[in-house]
Formats: structure tokens, C-alpha cells, sequence
């Protein structure tokens, strides 16, 4: 990676320095793959501000990100860390949007994680809800997993945020259907 990006991200901030990185990485997209590969051994804010960079790309166009979706799904088994963890899943999510259903059985480990982070209430709401967004995912392309889903939704109601309570009733609606 560009070394000025490196020590970039190793900085404090704001919105309009992410949605700059970000805009840079569209347009140098083989810099993602070192971006991604520097999750490896960095700093939190670098954690943090590449996070949200690699959100802010895949919202605009995440097939710039899809070449590295293994090292993404890596880091999704791998962190516990909400300052990347909640982005990862994002992107994750998206980068599932664009697999075939034949890569999406190739990554059922990610099953497992999204399970165990929707049904800990150690995770921050939004952290959850990208999770969720995943199982939603897996039980289009695995049908049968809908009604361990479900069990689980039904479990976490009693105690989830608003906004948790929010997405896990417009997943409920999708499998339900």
C-alpha cells in the first residue's frame, strides 16, 4: 500500500476524510488488497478508519472489493473488534450480494459467526443487525435454515434495541415468505 494511505488511516478522522479515502480506493482499487492485508497487524484507528472506508466503498460499488472477499470473510471469523467488525459484516454483506449461491455454501463458516454475533448481546445493535443480514442471506441459498433463524429472531425480541427489533422483524417478513 501507498505508505501516505498507511499513515492516513493511522489518524484520527472525520467523515470527509473517510468519504476521500474511500473515493481514492474506488479509483485505485488494487490498493484495496493491501489495504485489507494490513488488518492485519495495525493500530485501532487504522482499524477503524479502514473499516469504514472498505463500508463507504462497497456502498458505492463493492465489485471494486470483490477480488478480496476471502481476505473480507477472513477478518469476519477473525475480529472481535466492533471498530472493524460492523463494517467488515457490511461489506461482507454486500459481497455476498454479488456471489453466486455456489460461493456462498463455500463460506458456511460465516453461518456459524453470524449466529453467534446476533445472539450475543455483547455486540453492539448495528453489529447484530449486519450479521442478521447475512443469515437472511444463507437461508435463500439453504432454505431449511430458515426456521433455526427464525427460533433465534424470536429468542433475541425479548431484549433487542429498536433498531435490532427493527431489522430482525423485516428478516422474519423475508423468510417467511
Amino acid at each position: 500500500m501507498d505508505g501516505k494511505l498507511s499513515e492516513i488511516l493511522e489518524n484520527q478522522l472525520g467523515i470527509n476524510d473517510i468519504t476521500a479515502i474511500s473515493e481514492y480506493l474506488l479509483l485505485h482499487g488494487n490498493e484495496i488488497g493491501d489495504l485489507m492485508q494490513g488488518l492485519q497487524n495495525c493500530s485501532a484507528n487504522y482499524l477503524k478508519n479502514a473499516g469504514w472506508a472498505l463500508m463507504h466503498v462497497a456502498k458505492k460499488d463493492v465489485s471494486v472489493i470483490f477480488p478480496y472477499r476471502q481476505i473480507c470473510y477472513e477478518a469476519v471469523l477473525q475480529y472481535q473488534d466492533e471498530r472493524i467488525l460492523r463494517n467488515l459484516l457490511f461489506v461482507a454483506n454486500a459481497l455476498f450480494g454479488i456471489s453466486t449461491d455456489e460461493e456462498k455454501r463455500a463460506h458456511f463458516e460465516l453461518y456459524d459467526r453470524c449466529i453467534a454475533i446476533v445472539t450475543s448481546e455483547l455486540y453492539a445493535p448495528g453489529t447484530r443487525s449486519n450479521a442478521l443480514s447475512i443469515l437472511e442471506q444463507f437461508c435463500k441459498i439453504e432454505p431449511e435454515l430458515s426456521q433455526e433463524i427464525i427460533i433465534i429472531i424470536n429468542a433475541i425480541m425479548d431484549y433487542a434495541s429498536v433498531g435490532l427489533k427493527s431489522k430482525a422483524q423485516k428478516v422474519l417478513k423475508s423468510l417467511n415468505r
